[in-house]
């Protein structure tokens, strides 16, 4: 076995190509004093500067920097909107079951040998 130190590195065939394109993102980097700040407000050392998106996904809100009000505010909007897709939810269930129903007794009508008199 052949320990490998500055001498003969030359010796090792490492295969390392590094002509592709360069992944890393810009400004993604933080300096010290960024680090020491986030460290201080408590906030993620993520290890990179890590954007707010706003769109569907929670539309920017961040529940640390909200007041109590706030909170309630939208606690009370999740509330809503959940038992809005409950309902929705449990009506869809109903007309599924009254559909269901009413094919079964077409079916119970069908199999049943109806004699008419005349």
């Amino acid at each position: 076995m052949k320990i490998r130190n500055i001498f003969n590195a030359k010796e090792f065939n490492d295969n390392e190509n590094n002509f592709g394109p360069s992944l890393t993102v810009p400004d993604q980097a933080m300096t010290v004093r960024e680090i020491l700040q986030r460290f201080a407000n408590g906030l993620p050392l993520g290890g990179s500067n890590e954007p707010i998106w706003e769109g569907e996904d929670g539309d920017g809100i961040d529940p640390r920097r909200l007041d109590l009000a706030e909170r309630q505010e939208l606690e009370i909007a999740a509330r809503q909107e959940l038992a809005e897709i409950e309902e929705r939810l449990k009506s869809k269930k109903v007309e599924k079951s009254i559909a269901k129903l009413k094919k079964e007794d077409i079916e119970d009508i069908q199999s049943q040998d109806v004699t008419t008199l005349d």
